[in-house]
């Protein structure tokens, strides 16, 4: 396992976020730049005052590429703030939404993919002195179709159950459904309905994580024509159920928890449906942010203190 943190190039160790783009690069997310990562080198993008093709600012949460490979980039801190990234020129910009009047904010969730393969977000109206974090007694949102090119469309109000945090995990669907998954909660957005709705880990009997009495874990089910809302695999039962803590959906798809004791991490392959210990990352139990496994078959785990990289693994 190696460290890695500003002295390797890294601007800031405080990671929210790893990634692969189409091209094979990483990008790094952090409370202080973009950074992209080609093996070799590290580049590092930043916001610079009066430099409006600069990044909005240096706080990044999340990125998400478009059918171009542009980005668009979730700079939001204490109020919702997007950029957008032009891969073929390196400029940024704010990014645009067509259709809305009102003065104040949205907090994009998503962007989604989808059937027919368009791109569409979910725009809550952030109202003046209420935090975009937290719940609303009157929440309403939009639908945001993606026109491309850093552009979002405002069109049908959504029903919208409560504000979701902006590090939670982004699932895209080739269904109609898709989900954001947050700390002891999920949220599935249906598009047939146009409803957004909540549901608690507590609803399956664990606050933390949703986990049966019986040490089945649940989780949004993907595939396509499904009517069932979660599937569910057996946890081992050699460990108490209040041992495992946080999870995360890696880039294939694929679960990985983490045990809270011996700081072990276990993969649940969707589709061979198995579960197996994937070693021990040393990290603490609550600490488990983002994992992608490259094209090289490395796993990349971060963490909320660093970012670890197995020098050698594969899966």
């Amino acid at each position: 396992m190696e460290l890695i943190d500003e002295v390797d190039g890294l601007s800031f160790r405080d990671v929210k976020q790893v990634y692969q783009d189409k091209e094979g690069f990483l990008w790094f997310c952090t409370a202080n730049g973009l950074n992209r990562y080609d093996g070799v080198e590290w580049k590092v993008y930043k916001h610079i005052p009066g430099d409006t093709t600069s990044i909005a600012t240096n706080v990044i949460n999340w990125i998400y590429e478009d059918s171009d490979g542009n980005f668009i980039i979730d700079n939001s801190d204490r109020a919702p703030l997007y950029s957008f990234y032009n891969r073929k020129t390196e400029k940024f910009r704010k990014i645009k939404v067509l259709n809305y009047h009102l003065k104040n904010a949205l907090a994009i969730r998503g962007p989604f993919i989808t059937k027919s393969g368009e791109i569409i977000g979910v725009g809550k109206i952030a109202r003046p002195n209420i935090s975009y974090k937290s719940p609303d007694e009157n929440p309403k949102a939009l639908l945001l179709n993606y026109l491309g090119n850093g552009v979002f469309e405002a069109s049908d109000e959504l029903s919208f159950s409560m504000a979701t945090p902006p590090y939670s995990e982004l699932l895209s669907s080739t269904s109609e459904r898709f989900w954001s998954l947050g700390f002891g909660k999920h949220e599935m957005l249906d598009l047939d309905k146009k409803t957004l709705t909540r549901y608690l880990s507590s609803d399956f009997g664990n606050y933390e994580l949703p986990i049966d009495k019986k040490g089945k874990f649940w989780y949004p089910d993907l595939r396509e024509g499904s009517k069932q809302l979660f599937r569910s695999f057996q946890l081992p039962v050699n460990i108490p159920l209040e041992d495992w803590y946080i999870f995360r959906f890696d880039n294939m798809g694929n679960i990985w928890l983490k045990e809270k004791q011996k700081k072990r991490i276990f993969k649940y392959d969707v589709h061979l449906k198995s579960l197996n210990e994937s070693g021990e990352f040393g990290m603490n139990y609550f600490s488990l942010r983002s994992i992608l496994e490259d094209r090289n078959g490395t796993i990349w785990t971060v963490s909320y203190t660093h970012l670890t990289l197995p020098t050698i693994y594969s899966v």
